[in-house]
């Protein structure tokens, strides 16, 4: 990952004219990667934020944008006219940062539940 927020992929070029040590470097942008991502939703949400007026104290005290807002890859976190945090947990990959992240421990976060939630292609 570079200092963008983008992946970058190294392959080696065996032609003729180059030597086999020259590499060629594709960008792919974490949200190119996101798309791959196969997610089957669940109709029951799996993140929650407890309670609103905390994370308007978090607002307050941390500035806008929030610790978890800044730190999810997903961007499931959203502040809303500056008063509530929208929660879009269909984004999610369930990585679990954003309930470690927060420091009022304010959110809610389960696996979703029945085997649903994000599938991972080789993994």
């Amino acid at each position: 990952m570079n200092s963008s927020g983008e992946i970058t992929q190294t392959s080696s070029s065996a032609s003729s004219s180059q030597p086999a040590t020259a590499t060629e470097e594709n960008i792919v942008s974490v949200e190119e990667r996101l798309y791959l991502a196969k997610y089957k939703l669940d109709e029951r949400p799996h993140l929650a934020i407890y309670d609103q007026a905390v994370c308007q104290k978090c607002a307050q005290i941390n500035g806008s944008p929030q610790p978890c807002m800044r730190l999810c890859p997903a961007d499931v976190y959203k502040w809303e006219d500056g008063k509530r945090n929208i929660v879009s947990y269909d984004n999610c990959v369930e990585c679990g940062a954003c309930r470690i992240i927060c420091p009022y421990t304010n959110i809610e976060w389960t696996y979703p539940r029945w085997g649903r939630g994000l599938s991972l292609r080789y993994g």
